[in-house]
């Protein structure tokens, strides 16, 4: 059978991407007028991208008797098909778990509007959309992920074509959910037999296993990690809420970054939704950021000496750090300052506890110490103090509700305010933070190589990156293919320009066959139908 051609000509490639980046644009625009946050186009599809590739011939299902087993079936099946779908709670046995696509939306509706607007009418023969809108969707996906890695200051990354839509209602299978109802059909659906964990801070063997198992070598592992530098964990994600709390470095000059007199109050005085870089010293000596904040009265903020009380009726001064975290200082930014922030550490400062031992774990109150003996279950029975806390270390551990994570003792930013959600309640300023697959990374002299070598040279973790990103958006498919000649190199800014124009030119309503292209209302609406739009597509 032959292979039906489904990558546009390379300037119908370069208007598509002109495309997701306004598109990326307006919903940036959207959300910040909406005080939500982050956009989805960012961060969010570069996480669906690579959770839709690791189902590659990694699925089980439920047979005749309930459990669960290996799907057997063709040689190839999953991959990136724009269906998710999540580990068992028991490894083998349990249902898939809710959380583990959890910040990733049900579906990316503006991926489904692009696909709908050119796969229909005149504009239906183009090449993409041969398998249908549906596989379009995957593909458009996979495309946005490079626009927004690229947009962010990252690699630019070639792009194939051709994928198909997998056998599911919708991305998120089994999506992060309190419904009662979604809740028991859980196992109805196929579950992955092997996924990156949160946990496992004491088993870095366990992530190189599960990279190997999926096709990625050390190198490969520790570029694919350097996702993680932009974006941020979001507010009370996976039950990682608290991650604000516990000690923090309390001497300015050792701060990443240090603070002078004109960071603090009342020199430093916070402006709503503006980055100021504020911070105040407590009564108890710990150093906390400051904030305007929306007022409140349902809540028990700070209480600031009358002189610093701010003067609108509206905003409020708030002290302390947002919760969720950054997993460095730019966050908006796909840069290789990830890999700075904790490259000079080692896999064993995983035993310092942000507070004192409780039942074998890392508590995040009280005198710090450092487990220095564990059982055969991995639980502490032997501590040492740590002289001199938390200005002596740069990170700690919490064990918090099974929810290990390691945060950082002085690394701290405070971002464009429209950046992070709600800054006026959850507060600006934030940690950084390492979850156990960032921690594995110290632990195998192959990936702690690769961390020094990112560290130092930007350009090698891109290289990496772009490799290892090309496997990701690769797997599933032996047909997929790269963009045609356009029979013009390099591309002209006014060649792709023409096609942004035509590919957007959308009538924008029922447009009948017998409206009058005269009537100026008519023309404005339905341009495409009135033979208004560019033409050779």
């Amino acid at each position: 059978m032959p292979i039906i051609t489904a990558a546009p000509s390379c300037v119908v490639e370069e208007a598509l991407r002109m495309i997701l980046n306004n598109t990326q644009d307006a919903i940036r625009s959207m959300h910040n007028k909406d005080n939500k946050g982050v956009p989805p186009l960012a961060a969010s599809v570069v996480r669906a991208v690579f959770h839709d590739a690791i189902d590659l011939n990694n699925l089980m299902v439920k047979n005749s008797a309930g459990v669960w087993e290996p799907f057997v079936g063709v040689d190839d099946y999953g991959g990136v098909d724009g269906c998710l779908y999540s580990p068992l709670t028991g490894g083998t046995t349990g249902t898939p778990k809710p959380n583990h696509n959890r910040n990733i939306p049900r579906e990316f509706p503006w991926a489904i509007d692009i696909c709908n607007s050119l796969c229909h009418g005149s504009l239906a023969g183009l090449a993409f959309c041969s398998h249908g809108v549906p596989s379009c969707v995957v593909d458009i996906t996979v495309l946005a992920s490079l626009v927004v890695i690229e947009s962010h200051g990252g690699p630019r990354m070639p792009m194939v074509w051709g994928r198909h839509k997998g056998n599911c209602e919708r991305m998120i299978v089994t999506p992060f959910t309190r419904d009662q109802d979604d809740l028991v059909t859980y196992g109805d659906f196929p579950a992955l037999r092997f996924a990156p964990a949160l946990t496992g801070l004491d088993d870095p063997t366990s992530f190189r296993t599960v990279f190997h198992d999926l096709g990625f070598n050390a190198s490969e592992q520790t570029a694919l990690m350097g996702a993680h530098s932009f974006g941020q964990l979001q507010v009370c994600a996976g039950g990682l809420n608290g991650i604000e709390k516990g000690p923090f470095c309390s001497e300015p000059a050792l701060l990443h970054p240090p603070l002078f007199d004109s960071n603090m109050t009342p020199q430093c005085r916070p402006q709503f939704g503006t980055v100021s870089n504020c911070w105040r010293e407590q009564p108890n000596g710990q150093l906390q950021p400051v904030f305007a904040g929306m007022r409140d009265d349902d809540t028990d903020d700070e209480e600031m000496d009358d002189d610093e009380n701010d003067d609108s009726d509206d905003f409020s001064l708030k002290v302390g750090f947002g919760d969720g975290g950054f997993w460095d200082q730019t966050p908006t930014r796909f840069d290789n300052d990830y890999y700075k922030h904790f490259g000079a550490s080692q896999f064993s400062d995983k035993d310092n506890c942000c507070g004192k031992m409780k039942r074998g774990q890392c508590h995040r109150r009280g005198r710090m110490v450092r487990i220095t003996e564990r059982d055969s279950d991995g639980r502490g029975v032997a501590t040492e103090e740590i002289v001199g806390g938390s200005c002596s270390l740069e990170w700690c551990r919490s064990d918090r509700k099974g929810r290990t994570h390691m945060k950082s003792t002085k690394a701290w930013h405070e971002p464009q305010h429209d950046f992070v959600k709600k800054p006026w309640h959850h507060g600006p300023t934030k940690r950084m933070i390492r979850l156990s697959g960032d921690w594995a990374l110290l632990g195998s002299e192959e990936t702690l190589a690769a961390v020094g070598t990112f560290a130092s040279d930007q350009s090698a973790f891109f290289d990496a990156f772009a490799a290892a990103w090309a496997k990701v958006i690769s797997k599933g498919s032996n047909e997929l293919q790269s963009c045609t000649s356009s029979g013009v190199d390099p591309l002209t800014h006014d060649q792709v320009q023409h096609y942004y124009s035509a590919l957007t030119c959308q009538d924008s309503e029922t447009c009948r066959a017998d409206d009058d292209c005269t009537r100026p209302r008519i023309r404005a609406n339905c341009p495409r139908k009135c033979g208004m739009c560019p033409d050779h597509l």
